[in-house]
Formats: structure tokens, sequence, C-alpha cells
């Protein structure tokens, strides 16, 4: 039961690299890699971040959210 809970999970929520763009007004702005805007409520202090994001049940890629940011830090 837990791996089908696990497996539908999966399904609704995907991870993408981004790069910070700017941040104005305590809104960051972030570039995916195929070009896309996004924006994230709160400031980030690193140029590339990983962002998990849920696709909210739907195909369309302009209605999904950001659930969190891991700020990456290149050595």
């Amino acid at each position: 039961m837990k791996a089908l809970l696990w497996i539908t999970i999966s399904l609704f929520i995907y991870s993408a690299p981004m790069t910070v763009e700017y941040t104005e007004d305590g809104i960051t702005y972030l570039i995916d890699d195929e070009g896309y805007e996004w924006e994230y409520e709160g400031e980030i202090y690193t140029p590339r971040v990983n962002v998990l994001l849920s696709n909210e049940h739907t195909p369309d890629l302009s209605d999904d959210t950001i659930i969190a940011v891991e700020e990456v830090n290149e050595l």
C-alpha cells in the first residue's frame, strides 16, 4: 500500500533545475532550463537551485506551483 501511495504522489510532483534571474519586493524570479519564468515568494541567495513542483494534477505547465526550493552550492 505504501508503494502505491508513493507512486501516486510521484506522478504529481517533479523537480527541475532553475536559474535565479533577480529578486524584487520579496519575490524571486526563476528561469527553468526550457526558458519558462517562475515566481517564488522569498529571497534566494544562490544563482542555481533545484525546485520541487506540483503539476496540480493537470498537463498544463502554467498552473504548476513551487513546493520547495533547494539552493545549490557549487564547489
